[in-house]
């Protein structure tokens, strides 16, 4: 089986038309993304708005946001998409789902993942902003070619 990963939108969004994964202007996603993208791995890009899901080269209309300020129950509605949809597009070919964003966003959707039966990787778990920063710039260092290829 695989692994898919999951890199949710941070900061500040561009207002142009463009591909998922230019949307967001933040350095921080600009780092999450080289890391999806040099673990060579499927990945997808987590929006707060629709569609909540985007693959790296769909073309998104301006409008795209993060989730910060999400409600309680607008992030549970969001963390039930994103499980939704593993359910529906990984299942046969992914047993291992990582989380790349913040805690409060990826939270609820990896517990139940893992009460599913999926491996979850979350590897910003816990760390601030400074230290994802850091931590991924250390990673990057060391996965100077993809994985896999």
């Amino acid at each position: 089986m695989g692994t898919i990963i999951l890199v949710a939108v941070s900061g500040e969004m561009t207002n142009r038309i463009g591909p998922a994964k230019d949307v967001c202007l933040s350095p921080l996603f600009h780092l999450c993304r080289q890391y999806a993208e040099r673990l060579g791995q499927y990945w997808m890009v987590l929006l707060g708005n629709l569609p909540i899901i985007a693959g790296p080269d769909d073309v998104l209309l301006p409008g795209a946001r993060g989730m910060s300020g999400m409600s309680a129950s607008d992030l549970e509605a969001w963390s039930q998409v994103v499980f939704d949809w593993v359910g529906d597009n990984a299942n046969r070919a992914a047993d291992t789902v990582v989380l790349v964003g913040d805690d409060i966003y990826t939270h609820q959707v990896a517990q139940w993942l893992m009460l599913s039966g999926y491996t979850v990787n979350r590897p910003l778990e816990w760390l601030s902003e400074r230290h994802q920063i850091d931590w991924l710039t250390g990673r990057l260092e060391e996965l100077k070619e993809p994985l896999v290829a």
